[in-house]
């Protein structure tokens, strides 16, 4: 420690090594509904997506960075085969639980393969609640629905960019 209370780190890494410990913020002001001021997780690793509901793909890099109980994650898949039906098209493979009364976290296709179709227009991936997976819905149409297998035709032997986060329980 410096004179001033400073504590500095010259080369290497601060380990916790004791679980529920973390870098406090408690000398910090709070917003009313604060329910932690300790930064207790810091994640970067790489998940495997799937489809759920049939079909294939090939994972050309899912990466995901969790920061507390906060989940960023970002998914290219190629590769699609996709069965005709009225399933729902999800992927699955996400490396956190939803938690739950969480409905919805932003999420985007960034890019669809060269899918010029109104099939798959306005698509709005989200994040299901207690659960590991992505789901899609077309909005902005005058209605709103789950997307299925069917939808997604367009996007056989194509390509599909997901980015999103969501917050998880632990």
């Amino acid at each position: 420690f410096e004179t001033d209370g400073t504590f500095i780190v010259q080369d290497g890494n601060i380990n916790i090594q004791t679980s529920g410990h973390g870098i406090s913020f408690a000398a910090t002001s709070d917003a009313s509904g604060m329910t932690s001021e300790l930064l207790d997780d810091y994640e970067e690793g790489s998940f495997t997506p799937t489809l759920t509901n049939g079909g294939s793909l090939s994972n050309s890099g899912s990466y995901y960075t969790k920061i507390g109980r906060f989940i960023n994650f970002y998914c290219y898949i190629t590769s699609l085969t996709i069965p005709n039906n009225s399933s729902a098209f999800i992927v699955g493979g996400l490396p956190y639980t939803v938690a739950s009364g969480t409905y919805g976290g932003p999420c985007s296709v960034r890019y669809a393969g060269a899918a010029n179709d109104s099939r798959i227009a306005n698509i709005a991936p989200n994040v299901q609640s207690g659960n590991n997976y992505i789901y899609f819905h077309s909005v902005g149409i005058g209605q709103g629905y789950t997307m299925s297998n069917a939808h997604f035709q367009v996007m056989v032997n194509g390509n599909l960019n997901i980015q999103g986060c969501y917050i998880t329980t632990t």
